[in-house]
């Protein structure tokens, strides 16, 4: 089953409109997507949301900690393919939803 989180018709609009580097971004690391940093050290502790694509094909994330779902810093530059689907964001209530393989609560 193939677990990508849905995208509104505003993301699906706006995204006609970037560059291809950007659409080819947003298509591995989809908006409303919530993602563990494989190269972190304890990646079950915290839990990572999209802020921005940039056009040298990285990508900035808030990250937060899982337990108290409290935002920590951001983080710049980071390689799209470091980072992997674990959950979504509802896109009205930005309620975050962990799917059931993730590391949440763990």
């Amino acid at each position: 089953m193939d677990r990508r989180p849905k995208q509104t018709d505003e993301i699906k609009e706006w995204l006609t409109t970037r560059p291809d580097i950007i659409r080819k971004i947003a298509d591995q690391i989809p908006p409303l997507g919530v993602y563990e940093l494989v190269t972190d050290v304890r990646p079950e502790e915290s839990y990572y949301r999209l802020i921005s694509y940039a056009e040298d094909g990285t990508v900035t994330m808030a990250r937060f900690i899982r337990e108290t779902l409290r935002y920590v810093y951001s983080v710049f530059g980071l390689d799209p393919n470091d980072l992997k689907l674990v959950g979504e964001t509802d896109p009205v209530t930005g309620r975050v939803e962990f799917y059931e393989t993730s590391n949440a609560g763990s």
